[in-house]
């Protein structure tokens, strides 16, 4: 079971982004399994008013921002260095850091208002054997 279903399982508030707008993704399949515990906000992260829009309709919907668990990671398409041009590089940076960053500067105000709270990052590609 992965930590966002057991957590909606327990009764905990869930907000899910993904990249993928409209169509059917894990993130949206779990946050319908979940009910009214899990809320589905399709966005993109690299584009700032759309991430920042993710964090607002949580805070919005379940009353405040306890936990932020930053979990974006693009790579390991991009072939050699030589092969990987700037445009791949590119959104590399934009996916694993910079979203990132924005994940914490546009949670970090929320959480320090409620006076607790933790932010959790993970910027790595998952890894399929």
């Amino acid at each position: 079971m992965s930590w966002s279903s057991a957590l909606g399982e327990e009764k905990a508030s869930v907000h899910y982004r993904n990249r993928q707008k409209g169509g059917p993704t894990t993130a949206k399949r779990i946050a319908d399994r979940l009910g009214s515990n899990a809320r589905f906000v399709p966005a993109d992260i690299t584009v700032a008013e759309e991430l920042a829009n993710v964090i607002d309709t949580a805070v919005t919907e379940f009353g405040g921002l306890d936990v932020m668990f930053n979990n974006a990671g693009v790579g390991g398409e991009e072939g050699t260095i030589e092969e990987c041009t700037d445009a791949i590089f590119d959104r590399i940076i934009d996916i694993n850091l910079k979203a990132v960053w924005r994940g914490m500067k546009f949670a970090a105000p929320h959480i320090m208002a409620r006076g607790w709270g933790i932010e959790l990052f993970r910027a790595v590609p998952d890894c399929h054997s």
